[in-house]
């Protein structure tokens, strides 16, 4: 949803409980918030997340 820019407003309830969940937990840390995701179905957003201002690791890569 960060990466396409879509308004939670607008989705099943389930998915606004997940994205309240989320913003809970990514709001808390001060200095460090890494987040996990599959590598083939996070590629095709991680060029947004880049361009939002995030710092897009892939960890597996030597």
């Amino acid at each position: 949803m960060v990466a396409e820019g879509s308004d939670p407003q607008q989705e099943l309830k389930s998915v606004q409980a997940a994205v309240q969940l989320i913003f809970v937990g990514a709001t808390r840390p001060t200095h460090l918030l890494v987040l996990a995701a599959h590598r083939n179905r996070s590629k095709r957003y991680a060029e947004a997340m880049i361009d939002a201002g995030w710092d897009v690791r892939d960890l597996t890569e030597h």
